[in-house]
């Protein structure tokens, strides 16, 4: 039986209905069964968790004469193969057993049989896997209800158990509901993995330490390597060939050509580049590996598989400007006396990432990184960027996304089309962007906005140090839970209201109106609201009730800080550090309906 829904769960639903509405909007020109929401459910379920991209979706899906398959994804490069059927329903619809059990038995049979002919792709997939002892063939049931039942556990467990030995690939079934669907959304999603290997090669004379074997310490495979800025190079540039993201795990990123990383490919360029290695502070990697170094005439090679540079991606960057400007031959010759300290460490599958974590954090914190750049690792963000970024607008989540989003929209007709994206959202509000940075957020930034909402103007401007402190309050409640009552659209129109404020703040006299106490004080409608979603919507749905909203909004918060400045004796400097004075709000609100200068539109809007 279905279990009653928390409210987080409604509004994740509604988060999804806004996915699908975006989807339909985008692809139905292409396909006409988008019209219908189930089968755009289809689409969402392939983009948002197994990261298909829209265009190459539509011959996934199998959904009518499908035998219980709607859809599925075949990852070959990892060689998983996913047979996928999707239940769009309400939260408290009861799903039956014999629908779940109807999946786990039709389409096994079928294709065992050899006689799928919906799709001709899926069925010579499945004939590949099934003999392959690498392979992995999963069966995933998907419904957005809350429903879970004993029943289903034991026809999973039955189906898993099943027959284990009579094909020689991995066979697995697994049910999920709307709870589990949001844990994946919101977390680790299905992507296709595929192993990058590189044989790391350095001159075995004087230049290579094994810490656990050499020096006879620690418990984890270890090696102290100074190798040649050519073997730097030539990781880098295979890892690129590939399609590899060798720094994924890396805070800092590549941050564009700054003073500092101009003097190091000064360094290498020079003919002093031998002192690079005194000048450097090297290279941490971590890296997966089941080979051991060994010998290959003079020189040591160290199998890595799956590498990340987790310190050291500014010198990585560098070396390969420097020396990608010159033929092999020339960099063997030019930077043959130029070295570079790498710390490579082996990751040991069994332990947990805490060890691996601090080894990023700790690497980098001795140069000076913030500490909000270690909190906004969480995959939480990405899935809120990539939202974003589908609305027209960029989530600077890491420090050097910024350079990253410049590198990205350097094309005049890609930033034309993303500019395009954002306008028509920031249309209902009268307001228009022109350039990258307008629709570049900082992810700080809003978070203090959204902040002001769900608490004041006050936290806003006084708890920006903690929305991305990793252990605080405030990250772990808020930071970390921003969708569990709003949607993506809700926090983007809030987004939005706050930067109309500022464009008129920017106009007028710098100081009026305040644009965190205008969000905070619309937030104050909506305290004791059960589904914010819903009442926003109201506000945010068209041109006019933004218009009557926002303009009662900004005459609040002008007049608050003319009364607050005279009642208080404090400047405006001061008066954005103290609290809220509540009484002084509610008798300006007061009065002004009392005197007819204005009526309330929120309250008029959300009444109607």
């Amino acid at each position: 039986m279905p279990v009653q829904a928390t409210d987080n769960i409604q509004i994740f639903m509604e988060q999804i209905k806004e996915d699908i509405t975006l989807i339909q909007e985008n692809y139905a020109k292409y396909d006409k069964n988008l019209s219908k929401d189930e089968y755009a459910f289809n689409y969402w379920i392939l983009s948002k968790l197994y990261n298909i991209e829209e265009d190459c979706i539509f011959d996934n899906i199998t959904e009518y004469n499908d035998k219980a398959i709607d859809c599925f994804v075949h990852f070959s490069d990892s060689k998983e193969l996913y047979i996928i059927q999707n239940k769009y329903y309400s939260v408290d619809s009861p799903i039956l057993t014999e629908k779940l059990s109807d999946f786990l038995r039709r389409p096994r049979a079928s294709l065992i049989k050899g006689n799928y002919n919906r799709s001709e792709e899926l069925q010579n997939a499945f004939n590949n896997a099934i003999e392959d002892p690498e392979y992995k063939i999963f069966f995933h049931f998907y419904t957005t209800s809350t429903c879970k039942k004993s029943d289903f556990t034991n026809l999973i467990d039955e189906f898993n158990k099943f027959d284990r030995n009579l094909h020689k690939c991995y066979m697995e079934a697994k049910y999920f509901n709307i709870e589990d669907i949001k844990n994946i959304y919101y977390g680790e999603t299905f992507k296709n993995v595929k192993d990058f290997k590189f044989d790391f090669t350095t001159p075995d004379k004087a230049t290579f330490a094994r810490v656990r074997e050499d020096l006879k310490i620690g418990v984890r495979p270890a090696y102290y390597i100074i190798t040649p800025i050519s073997e730097i190079y030539r990781l880098y540039k295979k890892a690129q060939e590939e399609d590899y993201p060798l720094f994924s795990n890396n805070i800092r990123e590549w941050l564009g050509e700054s003073p500092i990383n101009k003097e190091i490919i000064k360094t290498l360029e020079s003919d002093n580049n031998k002192d690079f290695l005194y000048y450097n502070n090297g290279i941490t990697m971590i890296y997966e590996s089941s080979e051991t170094s060994y010998l290959r005439d003079t020189k040591r090679i160290i199998p890595l598989i799956n590498p990340q540079i987790v310190n050291g991606c500014q010198t990585t960057n560098s070396i390969f400007q420097a020396l990608n400007k010159y033929t092999d031959v020339e960099i063997l010759t030019k930077f043959a006396s130029a070295y570079v300290m790498v710390k490579a460490l082996q990751k040991d599958t069994n332990e947990n990432d805490i060890f691996y974590e601090n080894v990023m954090k700790y690497t980098n914190k001795q140069n000076s990184i913030p500490e909000k750049a270690f909190s906004s690792k969480d995959d939480y963000f990405y899935r809120i960027q990539s939202l974003f970024r589908e609305r027209g607008f960029l989530i600077e989540v890491k420090p050097s996304d910024k350079t990253k989003f410049r590198q990205q929209y350097s094309s005049k007709k890609e930033l034309i089309d993303i500019l395009e994206i954002a306008n028509k959202r920031a249309k209902k509000f009268d307001i228009g962007f022109t350039k990258l940075s307008e629709i570049s957020i900082p992810l700080e930034k809003l978070l203090q906005i959204t902040l002001a909402f769900v608490q004041d103007g006050h936290a806003a401007y006084t708890k920006k140090s903690c929305v991305l402190k990793y252990g605080h309050p405030i990250y772990k409640t808020f930071s970390l839970c921003l969708l569990d009552n709003m949607t993506i659209d809700s926090v983007l129109n809030i987004y939005l209201l706050h930067q109309k404020a500022e464009m008129d703040k920017k106009k007028g006299d710098g100081r009026n109106p305040i644009p965190y106490y205008l969000i905070s004080f619309l937030g104050d409608y909506f305290k004791n609201c059960k589904n914010t979603k819903v009442e926003l919507d109201k506000i945010f749905f068209d041109e006019a009730s933004i218009k009557a909203s926002y303009e009662w909004l900004k005459d609040i918060t002008t007049e608050y800080f003319k009364m607050y400045v005279d009642e208080h004796k404090e400047d405006y400097n001061r008066m954005i550090k103290q609290k809220i004075d509540e009484t002084l709000l509610k008798n300006i609100k007061e009065s002004y309906i009392r005197w007819g200068k204005r009526e309330d539109s929120i309250v008029k809007i959300l009444q109607n």
